[in-house]
């Protein structure tokens, strides 16, 4: 999360982020190979957090958190117009949970 960029600019970053941080405290350079395994878990933290119904009174639980997370996924759901705008018109009918 704190890294962006290209692969040369993501390594430094690191680089002094690790600097940074042994300044404080002694880092082993093992918990590096952790970093992918916890990113994917905070992912799915994060999906199943985006998928939970939210309620809201519309009558469609789930309805609109399946519009976040197509957006969070990068995609575009086709109702998703219709499902933000209340619409529960055939399109919209495809987003119930």
């Amino acid at each position: 999360m704190l890294l962006s960029g290209g692969r040369q600019d993501m390594q430094q970053q690191l680089s002094d982020l690790l600097a940074g941080y042994e300044d404080f405290a002694e880092f082993n350079p093992h918990e590096l190979e952790l970093i992918e395994a916890l990113r994917t878990l905070r992912l799915i933290h994060y999906s199943a957090w985006i998928a939970r119904p939210m309620g809201g009174g519309s009558g469609l639980p789930g309805r609109v958190s399946v519009v976040r997370l197509a957006a969070v996924l990068g995609g575009a759901h086709p109702g998703a117009a219709r499902a933000d705008r209340g619409d529960a018109g055939a399109g919209a009918r495809g987003l119930v949970g």
